[in-house]
């Protein structure tokens, strides 16, 4: 009986199944396109007839000038808001940037050796060490931009294979 109520139900199925309304494509692909007639609700306008033998030109009212005796500069406050800000841009003395770490080790030796190789090699660089007990960190260079740094590293990893940019505040000069 269970076999029959459900090959019942099974043949219910493909019968309302084959019932179904088949959809076939179309072959003109239909659009996405949003189609309102809007004119009933635009504004309209009537044109005024004006007499066309000849068109107007306006000509703009001269510009009024004044003459002074004084120069044209900035105004005096002006001027004292803009030297504070020098100042206060003269008083910064570091900014985030990039600086080559050459050596990393406990070898107090090889941490000099790295720094006078780099005041022999590239003088315009300013090394750095640092000592965290019991690290020593020799650090070069003030650059900006991780693109300055990346043409001096390519030159010392020949040299020091270990060496890897970092990032950190750098002296402003």
């Amino acid at each position: 009986m269970k076999i029959a109520f459900k090959l019942s139900y099974l043949l219910l199925l493909t019968l309302l199944a084959a019932c179904s309304k088949t959809v076939t494509p179309s072959k003109t692909p239909t659009s996405n396109t949003y189609d309102e007639d809007l004119t009933p609700f635009r504004p309209k306008y009537t044109m005024a007839v004006t007499n066309t033998t000849a068109p107007v030109k306006e000509t703009p009212p001269p510009l009024k000038t004044t003459m002074t005796d004084q120069p044209l500069h900035i105004n005096r406050r002006l001027d004292m808001v803009l030297d504070t800000i020098a100042i206060r841009n003269k008083a910064i003395k570091h900014a985030n940037g990039f600086r080559i770490m050459l050596y990393v080790g406990n070898n107090r030796q090889d941490a000099d050796n790295a720094k006078i190789f780099c005041y022999q090699t590239f003088p315009e660089l300013n090394p750095y060490m640092t000592f965290s007990q019991p690290t020593y960190r020799v650090k070069v260079g003030d650059f900006m931009s991780r693109l300055d740094a990346e043409r001096y590293y390519d030159q010392l990893k020949m040299q020091y294979p270990s060496s890897m940019i970092v990032s950190e505040k750098v002296e402003i000069k």
